[in-house]
């Protein structure tokens, strides 16, 4: 991308008003930054790769992918981007300890049912289960390449905001099911 494409591309997605205010048509140059604002807004990981043929695909639109992709850089200003899943584990151990998980889950919900003096034991155990469901599905889904890019980074927000900055940068996640509830035998 030559040095100018980069500036308009910048004042593009970044400048405090619209560009192409409502009744207002683009300049017919715009459509010569279509590819070095794909280009832009991927880099800036704002737009999927797999998204060309819909945002910036269209000469007539170009406008409104503007403004979209506006809107998704302020969506996502604080997000963490992509490489921050690098630190979590890798995707088969997620996915393992997503389905243990869940199997865990069943079982509490079958005790529930037939153990009625500990139901509200249960009942937390559960609640607290599905909290760290929460958080592994999170990691997994930024983890998951099958994702539009928007949706991983919204996925590493959402995460970091339930572990915390260290944590997320670190790679620390807590354990899949509630360990802390197991008592040891001596």
């Amino acid at each position: 991308m030559l040095p100018f494409d980069a500036m308009i591309c910048l004042a593009l997605l970044t400048g405090p008003d619209d560009p192409f205010p409502d009744g207002i048509a683009p300049a017919p140059w715009i459509q010569l930054l279509r590819e070095p604002l794909a280009d832009f807004a991927e880099s800036l990981e704002i737009m999927d790769i797999r998204e060309r043929p819909y945002i910036l695909g269209r000469d007539d639109d170009i406008s409104n992918d503007v403004r979209l992709l506006r809107r998704r850089r302020i969506e996502l200003l604080n997000a963490p981007y992509l490489c921050v899943s690098d630190f979590l584990p890798d995707s088969d151990t997620l996915s393992r300890n997503l389905a243990f998980n869940r199997q865990f889950r069943q079982e509490l919900e079958r005790r529930h049912c037939v153990d009625l003096a500990q139901a509200h034991v249960l009942q937390a155990v559960m609640h607290e289960t599905d909290n760290l469901h929460r958080i592994w599905d999170l990691a997994h889904d930024s983890m998951c390449s099958s994702y539009y890019i928007v949706y991983r980074r919204q996925a590493l927000r959402n995460l970091r905001d339930l572990i915390g900055e260290q944590a997320i940068q670190a790679g620390l996640l807590p354990p899949h099911i509630p360990i802390w509830r197991f008592q040891s035998i001596d």
